[in-house]
């Protein structure tokens, strides 16, 4: 099993990077950029696929979603190879020289290792081994261990819709996040399901349990898309040799806000946000491309008015592939658009403040203030609109205070798991040092703005303003937190570099003194010179980097992160992440609503049941999630309780009538039941009932019928778990 995981996790990054990496670079953009960008336009791109198959009757499936994106993208591609080879024919001269410059390479003439080793000089192709190795890391040692199983799930709320529609996907061959349903064959509903697309992709191209697809899913978007799009976006920030780039692989998957949280049961699991927020990093490298930013440049100085009509084109054109990208992550998550929006709104202001210079302060500022007073007007009135008010007005109310929500902001404290005193504390540090690089100051800007709309979540009451401010993101503190961890890691990763810097100044002042130990002898080597030199030579090599300390310095940091729990008051490591994760995994845990003996029970149940009708269910019980796992057409497939006045409503009060009642057999007949499971008795106690969704009158036929009750057939018997063939005469 765990080696179907690691395929599936294979096919899923060729799937996600491959299309989208052929489109961009055929639209002129570098390969780094290509690359990290890759899964936002391959999303988009399977799901208008999917719509449009949708509305002409063809059914999805990996294939007819991958190959029309290959095909097109290589086609592209050599368009835009050929264009550019006959806008060199123009420049002979130039095409001369630099085929000559190509000759003289030693390309034919070198073995393997140096080609390598060349290969390995390059900044690009360094920093993204160093995020590469972070996100496989992240999920060897954060996210696999407490899984227990390939196919492992947390037995949370949200999950019965993730499993549910993965598999109708599948089912129906329509993948169209417009017509999102648990019921194939059923009207759908729109909802963002382009991390159920991407599950729906691997069990159409494998044969594996639809948990293992998700973790499949997880597994790419927080070890994958959220690192390579982070390490594109502190190359923006620190440039590609910088130490500090190297230090941001491994502080990027330190915060448990982004990705680690949106896991585990208390978050809830909200996989779509977890998608969301994995690419975003992407959509803000993008937007920073089309204002001419570059390795460890923010944003590009004013250009002449001749040289900003040569580069229009070029702008429009960026400013469009930045916007199909922030499409890309309202498909897999619409609140984590506004986060892209709000990324948008403050580095655009700053664009601003850089390109006015040069005129009056009095015009600067206005320019600034039109910008920033159009943006909160717009931002407004899209509060106001009718058809997201459910949205903006849904209450998640922690209400802290003023002392309490600074405190919780700064630490990066996430509910359920704790505070990150030491990220937090290099968040201070990073802020301070920040201020005093201009080149960088910038970055501070999303942070707190990020951090502002948090701090609001936490202690403004519900209202109209909490609605203006956070209700794009459900008024849901966790939602803010990942983008305050997300703008955030450039500021602690900047904090990092000064301790690196410290301990590298450290270093240098500890080896003049070595070196300067054995000046003035005259008859020979001593032995503390002899030992001064050994120390020398193998301790201090010539060649001694500040990479080199810096290294150890984010090491000794990452244990701390993950490793040391501080004897702080709710203090969090990832360690203890990993905990709490594993007893969620944990089918017997006490999140266990579908225990390990149940879990056995229903896959034979499904065996049983396959092909057959329509099995009466009480969801409470944990069979809610059968049709997810194992395909089970049982009746209900939510938490919630069924309508009044339904057929669903008549047989799951009355289905031990039956035999008796001819008014709950023509609705069952109606239903197409064939089957009654039933997995607990109505025991308040039970660890598989949900109380705040349960209400036992609601199945009390159910929960009635006993082995002998006139109408139904014993098929499977175990402790209190039942599965009956309703039999009836004529």
């Amino acid at each position: 099993m765990w080696g179907s995981l690691v395929a599936a996790v294979a096919v899923l990054l060729l799937l996600m990077y491959m299309p989208g990496y052929l489109l961009l670079r055929s639209v002129g953009r570098r390969r780094s950029v290509s690359l990290s960008c890759a899964p936002l336009f391959t999303l988009v791109g399977y799901s208008i696929l999917a719509v449009i198959y949708a509305k002409a009757g063809i059914a999805c499936s990996w294939l007819v979603l991958f190959t029309p994106l290959i095909v097109l993208g290589i086609l592209l591609l050599v368009l835009h190879r050929m264009r550019m080879r006959k806008r060199a024919v123009g420049f002979a001269s130039g095409a001369a020289a630099s085929s000559e410059s190509s000759a003289s390479l030693p390309h034919g003439g070198i073995g393997f290792s140096k080609r390598l080793r060349q290969w390995l000089r390059w900044g690009s192709v360094r920093t993204f081994i160093a995020y590469l190795i972070a996100g496989v890391c992240g999920a060897l040692l954060i996210f696999v261990p407490p899984l227990g199983s390939a196919d492992a799930f947390v037995c949370a709320y949200d999950n019965v819709h993730h499993l549910g529609v993965a598999r109708a996907f599948v089912e129906s061959g329509n993948w169209s996040m417009f017509e999102v349903t648990m019921y194939p064959g059923e009207a759908g509903a729109y909802y963002p399901s382009a991390n159920s697309l991407m599950a729906a992709l691997v069990l159409s191209s494998m044969d594996v349990p639809v948990p293992l697809a998700l973790n499949a899913v997880n597994i790419v978007a927080s070890c994958f898309f959220y690192p390579l799009g982070m390490w594109l976006l502190m190359v923006r920030v620190f440039g590609w040799r910088d130490s500090r780039t190297y230090a941001g692989a491994a502080c990027c998957m330190l915060f448990l806000a982004c990705p680690w949280v949106f896991m585990t049961y208390g978050a809830p699991t909200l996989f779509a946000y977890l998608l969301g927020v994995s690419v975003l990093p992407g959509f803000a490298v993008l937007l920073m491309d089309c204002f001419g930013a570059g390795p460890g440049r923010p944003v590009r100085a004013r250009v002449p008015k001749s040289d900003f009509r040569r580069d229009a084109p070029k702008f429009f054109g960026g400013l469009a592939i930045a916007f199909v990208a922030l499409i890309a992550v309202a498909f897999a998550h619409p609140c984590v658009a506004f986060s892209g929006i709000l990324f948008a709104i403050v580095y655009i202001a700053y664009v601003l403040v850089v390109r006015t210079r040069g005129m009056r302060i009095v015009m600067r500022i206005l320019w600034v203030t039109l910008w920033l007073a159009v943006c909160a007007a717009v931002w407004f009135a899209l509060s106001r609109v009718p058809s997201i008010q459910a949205i903006v007005t849904y209450s998640y109310d922690l209400h802290k205070s003023f002392f309490v929500g600074g405190a919780a902001i700064l630490t990066f404290w996430v509910r359920y798991l704790g505070c990150q005193y030491v990220l937090g504390f290099l968040a201070l540090v990073g802020i301070v040092a920040c201020f005093l690089d201009g080149r960088r100051r910038w970055v501070l800007l999303p942070y707190f703005a990020a951090a502002a709309l948090a701090f609001a979540c936490l202690v403004i009451p519900m209202g109209d303003l909490r609605i203006v401010l956070t209700g794009f993101w459900y008024n849901h503190y966790i939602r803010l937190a990942a983008a305050v961890a997300i703008f955030g890691t450039p500021v602690v990763v900047q904090g990092a570099g000064v301790f690196m810097g410290f301990a590298a100044l450290c270093m240098r002042s500890l080896g003049r003194r070595i070196r300067k130990g054995g000046q003035g002898a005259e008859d020979g080597p001593t032995t503390r010179e002899r030992r001064t030199t050994l120390l020398r030579r193998n301790l201090l090599p010539a060649r001694m980097t500040a990479g080199w300390v810096g290294a150890l310095a984010v090491a000794i940091i990452v244990l701390m992160v993950a490793l040391l729990p501080l004897p702080i008051p709710k203090s969090a490591t990832l360690l203890s992440y990993e905990k709490k994760l594993a007893s969620q995994y944990d089918p017997n845990g006490y999140r266990g609503y579908l225990e390990e003996d149940e879990r056995d029970f229903c896959q034979r149940a499904a065996e049983i049941c396959a092909g057959g009708g329509v099995v009466l269910n009480a969801p409470n019980d944990g069979s809610a999630y059968l049709y997810g796992l194992y395909g089970t057409d049982v009746l209900v497939r939510h938490f919630y309780s069924v309508e009044d006045g339904t057929d669903e409503a008549l047989v799951a009060a009355q289905i031990d009538k039956i035999a008796s009642d001819k008014e709950v057999a023509a609705a069952a007949k109606r239903l197409g039941l064939e089957y009654v499971l039933r997995l607990d008795l109505p025991d308040q106690g039970s660890p598989s009932i949900y109380p705040s969704s349960y209400d036992a009158e609601t199945w009390e036929g159910i929960y009635a019928i006993e082995d002998d009750t006139p109408g139904f057939e014993v098929v499977m018997s175990e402790g209190d778990m039942r599965l009956y063939r309703i039999v009836l005469d004529g």
